[in-house]
């Protein structure tokens, strides 16, 4: 895998793909990765191990960082992706700082075309189901004419808004800028 572009203190970017459920986070992160030549790392691939048994539940969040900051402490950018939320995420990502430039992109999105996403990838991947708690996400959408709380990130970060509406290619192509301005800032420490 290629070295990637770093800023002024040759930190390695972390690149943040965040945003509620159903809101193309994971689809955008594997074609960002594969634009920039980056790993991906995503956080469900380390909920279907723990689905197998192969990490504690308690351990699949840890076991994700680690597997991060092993990443980073190469040199090399990476992508990130999981629905993160600020309370359970505010921690390992301000660790991450020490070891990267983290920027944020959060994906946005319109209620019922989530709500339309998370169905259909519940009669697509049931494995994907039971992972996201779909079920009772979407019973309570339903139920309440809303989606359940989310808390975003609110870290003091670059971060870059997209609409998970227009294609991905579109949105690709705003990150790519968006990461070629990151490169060439310093990091305030």
């Amino acid at each position: 895998m290629p070295k990637c572009k770093t800023n002024a203190l040759h930190l390695p970017l972390l690149l943040v793909i965040t945003g509620r459920p159903g809101s193309g986070k994971s689809t955008l992160a594997a074609a960002v990765a594969q634009h920039l030549g980056w790993r991906a790392i995503h956080r469900d691939d380390f909920a279907v191990a723990h689905t197998t048994g192969l990490i504690a539940h308690q351990d699949v969040n840890a076991a994700f960082f680690d597997a991060v900051f092993t990443h980073l402490a190469t040199g090399r950018c990476c992508v990130i992706e999981a629905a993160f939320q600020h309370a359970r995420w505010v921690a390992p990502l301000t660790a991450a700082t020490e070891y990267a430039q983290v920027a944020l992109v959060r994906c946005t999105i319109d209620q019922a075309l989530a709500l339309a996403r998370i169905e259909q990838r519940m009669t697509i991947d049931p494995t994907r189901r039971s992972l996201h708690h779909d079920d009772a996400y979407v019973t309570q959408m339903r139920q309440q004419q809303t989606a359940p709380m989310w808390d975003s990130i609110h870290m003091e970060l670059p971060t870059l808004n997209v609409d998970a509406t227009v294609p991905v290619v579109a949105n690709v192509s705003a990150i790519q800028t968006f990461v070629a301005s990151l490169s060439n800032k310093d990091i305030k420490k």
